[in-house]
């Protein structure tokens, strides 16, 4: 009897950053206040749900091992009613705690050192069940992020099941 897998297709990975795919521009973002990204329009029809994440962020500061930057994702039916009342535009939030309580986590970018300018790098897999979408960062790390925009990335690629 021959046995069958299901494995993961890679997609085509979207990019949030300055000059991406979506704009997202969390340079600058000081502690405690956060940015949110352009507005992804997924399209109608069928989508793939499970995502991989990677996402990418710096300071000239030192950082304080073990605070970080918290990644949401607010996902809507449609492009008005907004979880977080976030908007469709990259745009500062400032005192942005209160905001994201109805947003979707997505994981962290914590500082695993002290050294100031290191790059600090996360990754994981999040499930993306609406057809609108904005990423969301919420700095607490302490410290106010770069100002250089090649320092901050978000990157969503599909991870479509496929039968083999």
């Amino acid at each position: 009897m021959a046995v069958s897998e299901i494995l993961h297709k890679p997609g085509t990975a979207r990019t949030f950053a300055s000059a991406g795919d979506t704009t997202f521009t969390p340079k600058n973002i000081s502690s405690g206040d956060a940015r949110v990204s352009a507005q992804w329009d997924r399209g109608a029809g069928s989508l793939p749900g499970l995502y991989r994440w990677f996402a990418k962020s710096k300071s000239g500061s030192a950082y304080t091992v073990g605070r970080g930057v918290q990644i949401f994702l607010s996902q809507a039916k449609d492009a008005t009613d907004l979880p977080g009342r976030v908007g469709t535009s990259d745009a500062s939030i400032s005192t942005a705690a209160d905001r994201v309580r109805n947003l979707q986590p997505v994981g962290s970018i914590i500082a695993d050192t002290t050294t100031a300018g290191a790059a600090i790098i996360a990754s994981g897999t999040v499930f993306i069940h609406s057809r609108y979408v904005s990423v969301l960062w919420l700095n607490d790390l302490g410290v106010t992020l770069t100002n250089t925009d090649a320092d901050h990335e978000f990157v969503l690629q599909p991870l479509p099941p496929e039968a083999q």
